[in-house]
């Protein structure tokens, strides 16, 4: 079974500066927010949108023209409100409906998975904008019996979204919990247990140098027992911008060190390690109305379009892999047109296989290019189509993707041809895990409901699985 972080976030933006939080008025006094154990409730409102974002990604120390260059605004007036950077979220009870919007299945028992509240719900007080995917945080689960019971297994203290979990197998797993703005955040660590989440052990501090005031992991990818990183988003004191971090750990997460800090411009989109030394990063500009336009000869300057690669560990990323150029983007009609090109997100099946999900804006036309390059030879040579958004690998060959159209389909063969098993689905968002060519899990989203559904003839027919929470 293929193991997995996914990363996607996104954030404010006027032109090109990044707009970290509301204007809150500068005579806001601080305000201590202390939050205290309380039972949850099955309230369907909170719906967080899934995004199906398997993977790690990077972002290289170089910023090759086409890309745009954000510049931070310092702000010396503004003091936003402060709040606790410890939280103990609410006792799930026993029976209540699991609602998991990240799934991930060792086999066809085991698996652990996310069930994420709404913006506000488990922490009052200033958060990251409701424009980001992964505004949601919550619980960690486990289930034991194929999806049916889910024990809450969360660690002893915060709030979790899919770019602070990792799970490598049935019992080895680690979190890195989200801190918001503005916390009296002194130190911040990681978690990891070794028995499928009945205890959790600390790390040591994460050794992040100017200490920050916010901390939000975006993606958490290990290779092996010990071989880790941590992407994290950061909001340093009076600095008035966000940066980002790429962390490192070879002790299995008992220390982590900032190994790169280059990584500022647009939303991070991985990143990815194929092994211990060879990775990929995007950067998705397509998040928050950052407007920058180019044309097709500068951003395919290559004849492709530039991947930018680490072959050190993700100390930096000066390499590039060229994905080649789909034919559609060579139409005579759009020579010259200002467009805007980035990666959305990144996939690690093994250390062979991977993809890349990127596109174009053409804004003549007001008109969206979205594909999918899949890669079976560690990058050496791709296939590329449209992209649903959610396109799902167990290995080289097969895969499963739905659009919101209704079609669900698979491939056999790469990606080279898709096939529809169904024609309608009322499936609004769909993620996907398979253990088997047979059989597979979907956490998807209706216009009433989060549901897990259960498949094991290669996804022909779904049953919906009743999953709760189960006693401690």
């Amino acid at each position: 079974m293929r193991k997995f972080g996914i990363v996607v976030l996104a954030f404010l933006v006027t032109g090109c500066t990044l707009v970290l939080f509301p204007d809150w008025p500068s005579t806001n006094p601080p305000v201590i927010i202390e939050i205290t154990r309380a039972s949850a409730t099955d309230d369907p409102s909170w719906m967080p949108a899934i995004t199906s974002t398997p993977a790690i990604t990077l972002t290289p120390s170089f910023t090759p023209s086409p890309y745009v260059t954000l510049t931070p605004v310092p702000s010396d007036t503004w003091e936003p409100p402060r709040v606790s950077a410890t939280l103990i979220i609410p006792t799930l009870q026993p029976r209540l409906a699991a609602r998991l919007s990240f799934i991930q299945m060792i086999d066809a028992n085991v698996g652990w998975g996310l069930r994420l509240e709404s913006r506000g719900k488990l922490r009052p007080g200033p958060r990251v904008t409701s424009l980001t995917p992964w505004h949601a945080e919550g619980y960690i689960l486990r289930t034991t019996d194929g999806g049916i019971t889910w024990q809450n297994v969360t660690p002893p203290n915060g709030a979790y979204s899919p770019g602070g979990f990792f799970a490598l197998d049935a019992n080895t797993a680690w979190a890195s919990g989200n801190v918001p703005c503005c916390s009296d955040l002194k130190t911040t660590h990681t978690w990891r247990t070794t028995d499928g989440g009945k205890t959790w052990q600390p790390s040591q501090p994460l050794l992040i140098d100017p200490i920050p005031r916010f901390y939000l992991p975006l993606g958490m990818q290990f290779i092996d027992q010990n071989t880790g990183w941590l992407l994290a988003a950061l909001y340093a004191e009076n600095s008035g911008f966000m940066t980002y971090t790429l962390l490192q750990t070879t002790d299995a997460g008992e220390t982590w060190i900032a190994i790169n800090q280059r990584l500022n411009g647009c939303w991070p989109a991985g990143p990815v390690f194929l092994d211990l030394t060879t990775g990929w990063y995007g950067e998705n500009c397509f998040i928050g109305g950052i407007v920058y336009q180019g044309t097709i000869e500068t951003y395919f300057s290559t004849g492709g379009w530039q991947l930018r690669k680490t072959v050190d560990g993700g100390r930096t990323f000066d390499e590039t892999t060229i994905v080649p150029m789909p034919p559609e983007l060579l139409q005579s009609d759009l020579a010259g047109k200002k467009i805007r090109c980035h990666e959305t997100r990144l996939l690690r099946v093994t250390s062979e296989v991977a993809g890349v999900e990127w596109g174009c804006n053409v804004f003549s036309r007001l008109e969206r290019y979205r594909y999918f390059s899949f890669t079976t030879d560690a990058g050496r040579t791709w296939n590329t189509w449209r992209a649903s958004g959610n396109e799902y690998f167990l290995n080289a060959t097969h895969g499963w993707r739905s659009f919101p159209s209704g079609e669900f389909q698979q491939t056999t063969d790469g990606g080279l041809h898709w096939v529809t098993l169904k024609s309608v689905v009322a499936w609004e968002t769909a993620q996907f895990d398979f253990v088997s060519e047979q059989e597979g899990w979907a956490s998807v989203s209706t216009s009433k409901a989060i549901v897990l559904l259960h498949t094991t003839d290669g996804g022909m027919t779904w049953k919906e699985l009743s999953s709760v929470i189960a006693s401690p």
